[in-house]
């Protein structure tokens, strides 16, 4: 978030073992508990053509005003 300007905005993809596992679920509800950011966008689908069923989620977060 360091990088963007407030009103700036991450649009990411992350594979569902980074958001459990590797903490990215949980350093996201920090920002936004901590009023950083917003989460305006979160979807579950493939990540990649051979993938079955939904592998991850495409995130919009927004930083906020200081």
């Amino acid at each position: 978030m360091a990088l963007l300007v407030p009103g700036g905005r991450l649009i990411c993809t992350v594979h569902r073992d980074v958001w459990d596992e590797g903490g990215f679920g949980a350093g996201l509800e920090a920002l936004t508990a901590g009023g950083v950011a917003v989460l305006r966008s979160r979807e579950a689908d493939r990540l990649f053509e051979d993938d079955d069923e939904p592998t991850g989620w495409y995130l919009v977060v927004e930083k906020l005003p200081a």
